[in-house]
């Protein structure tokens, strides 16, 4: 049976440019897909919580749309390295090259739902070693 779509399947956020995830770096190759071997997301809070002298809290929305935090950990290919350095800290055009930094979002098939997300680092990724030729990359992405 055929999931159905997700209501929480995002759009490319308006006036930022968005690349896509290397296909190189999808790690996995029995099932063409990232190697995603950590995936936890965080909601972060709408609220604005306001203390009044008198009375309870007010509180109001902080956010037109909600946003997510995103800690994931990928085992990839020691030759990876290069590519995933590129891939953050590249720039260029049209869908091509890197994240310039961070700046701009890449699209991402979400492990769970399969469709297709826009996020953008919050933070380098860490880079360690996983035994020989192998590689973890620890990322804090955002989706909005």
């Amino acid at each position: 049976m055929a999931n159905p779509a997700s209501p929480y399947a995002t759009l490319p956020p308006a006036g930022i440019p968005v690349v896509s995830w290397p296909t190189n770096l999808y790690g996995c190759t029995q099932c063409d897909k990232p190697c995603v071997v950590t995936w936890a997301e965080e909601s972060l809070d709408l609220r604005v919580r306001t203390k009044m002298s008198v009375g309870p809290p007010k509180t109001r929305r902080r956010y037109s749309s909600p946003m997510r935090k995103i800690s994931v950990t990928m085992d990839l290919h020691g030759s990876d390295l290069v590519e995933m350095r590129a891939f953050y800290e590249g720039s260029g055009s049209d869908g091509l090259g890197g994240t310039d930094g961070g700046y701009k979002f890449f699209s991402f098939p979400h492990p769970y739902d399969g469709e297709v997300h826009y996020y953008r680092f919050l933070s380098p990724p860490k880079i360690s070693n996983n035994g020989p030729l192998r590689i973890n990359v620890s990322m804090v992405w955002e989706e909005l």
